[in-house]
């Protein structure tokens, strides 16, 4: 990343490189003090920023939020996949400590209306949307 880009991320204060740090290394330790002393930094961190990611909660690979952490609320039972968009206002909520598992590259949005646990797979720029095939197509 670019000495620019790390500049107006950190003017926008959507710098979320210490978090996603403290993230990964309370996954990598199972208990203990040092455990739960990361987890009290994670969730001070995320606070911070305006939104939840639950301890527990599994994110593989690093999701992209456009507008930070803002409004971003992850349950700890929860599942992310590899390459998700997660856009302001989103909740991934839990039932009865039962949460949904959110696939890879998927864009969740909170105009995903009741099938905003699954989400919409989102487009790269230059993609044929006319090739997009599966149950999660955008109607339209």
């Amino acid at each position: 990343m670019s000495i620019r880009r790390k500049i107006i991320e950190y003017s926008r204060g959507s710098n979320l490189e210490h978090f996603w740090r403290l993230y990964r290394w309370q996954k990598q330790i199972s208990s203990g003090f040092l455990h739960d002393v990361l987890t009290f930094l994670m969730s001070r961190c995320a606070y911070r920023h305006g939104g939840y990611i639950g301890p527990d909660a599994v994110i593989k690979g690093r999701p992209v939020l456009p507008h930070g952490l803002q409004g971003i609320f992850i349950s700890r039972y929860a599942s992310v996949g590899e390459g998700c968009r997660i856009y302001q206002n989103v909740t991934i909520g839990e039932v009865n400590r039962k949460a949904p598992v959110v696939g890879n590259r998927r864009s969740l949005s909170h105009r995903c209306g009741g099938g905003a646990h699954r989400g919409y797979p989102y487009r790269r720029p230059g993609e044929d949307r006319s090739r997009r095939r599966g149950p999660y197509r955008r109607p339209g």
